[in-house]
């Protein structure tokens, strides 16, 4: 499958049509005196109920050009890094999905979990404090090789899930009512949002057929911006010219689902959509080829904004563990003939 934007109302796999055109209870006043003595006589309980103990270890070669205060500091942290893998998994990209592996099955387990960055390597937990100072042991080989060994021993947490408080839906048609995220070939694509809370919006399909990650908003004509401005408690629809002016948006793309290979009667693509209530979301590096077109029949196709899922996946895992107020929506859509 070829994911184009056409110069004349086609998209594949999406279409792009080219248009500038409290209630409140009795309170048991005792009950909560107690409670509230009980959490302030705990507070070693209250901090660490979360908390777990953990072990790590971290061997390496103590490079010539590698001060040796350098090389125990980082020891220490990729020791702390095996600890946290041990404990709540190992972050895996492949294609356009990241995983936990589990350290003792191997087996993987889909996530939109945000995640900690520690040393290039993305970790499902972090670091909370020592429980025994680390301990570190230098060791010579073969006559002048320096290796250290750290081990690390203390207590660690799982990283707290975020609360998705979004509204996202995928529509067949640009009613709430048309809610659905199987469609057929050749049907209109529209996307429904709403946020509590002002903030930005950036949305990226993927195209496993190709490895592929397409950005489909910002709309392909708005040069310069990088996510889309949202107010809160405002319903969006998007991907429809008739509501440009009560979206208070222009430069509409409409988008129509269609297979590229006759031969295939599914595919499946992946829909991204990013919020962050903070601050602009930026982009990765994209491949533009805007200068390559292709001819189908009638239609002129152009490829959209685009980069390999892998790249995708890290990208947004790095974003997400800069600013764990992002909020991730994930949805697979079913195209049909």
């Amino acid at each position: 499958m070829i994911s184009k934007i056409p110069t004349k109302n086609n998209l594949n796999p999406f279409r792009i049509s080219f248009s500038n055109s409290l209630r409140t209870g009795a309170v048991l006043v005792w009950g909560a005196l107690m409670a509230l003595a009980i959490l302030f006589h705990c507070p070693a309980y209250a901090q660490r109920s979360n908390q777990v103990k953990a072990r790590g270890e971290y061997q390496m070669l103590v490079e010539g050009s590698m001060s040796m205060d350098k090389a125990k500091s980082l020891a220490i942290e990729r020791a702390k890094i095996d600890a946290l893998r041990k404990e709540f998994g190992e972050v895996v990209v492949q294609g356009n999905s990241t995983y936990l592996k589990n350290s003792s099955t191997g087996d993987l387990q889909s996530s939109t979990s945000a995640f900690n960055f520690l040393s290039e390597t993305f970790v499902n937990g972090e670091w909370v404090s020592d429980i025994d100072p680390p301990t570190i042991t230098r060791k010579t080989i073969s006559g002048d090789e320096d290796w250290i060994e750290v081990k690390v021993y203390g207590y660690v947490r799982a990283l707290e899930p975020l609360v998705q408080n979004c509204k996202v839906q995928t529509l067949s048609c640009p009613k709430i009512t048309c809610q659905t995220s199987t469609f057929n070939h050749g049907q209109s694509f529209y996307l429904s949002f709403q946020s509590p809370v002002s903030g930005y919006l950036t949305v990226y399909l993927d195209n496993p057929e190709d490895q592929k990650t397409y950005k489909i908003l910002p709309y392909s004509k708005m040069q310069g911006n990088i996510s889309i401005p949202i107010v809160a408690d405002k319903p969006y629809i998007f991907f429809d010219r008739d509501l440009e002016k009560e979206m208070n948006l222009s430069l509409t793309d409409e988008l129509e689902l269609s297979i590229e290979r006759s031969s295939n009667p599914q595919e499946l693509n992946k829909l991204f959509v990013i919020f962050s209530p903070n601050a602009d979301l930026g982009k990765p590096i994209l491949s533009s080829s805007s200068q390559t077109s292709i001819q189908e029949s009638n239609t002129k196709y152009i490829l959209p904004p685009h980069l390999p899922s892998p790249d995708f996946q890290r990208w947004l895992n790095t974003l997400r563990s800069k600013d764990r107020q992002i909020q991730l929506y994930t949805e697979t859509v079913t195209i049909s003939r």
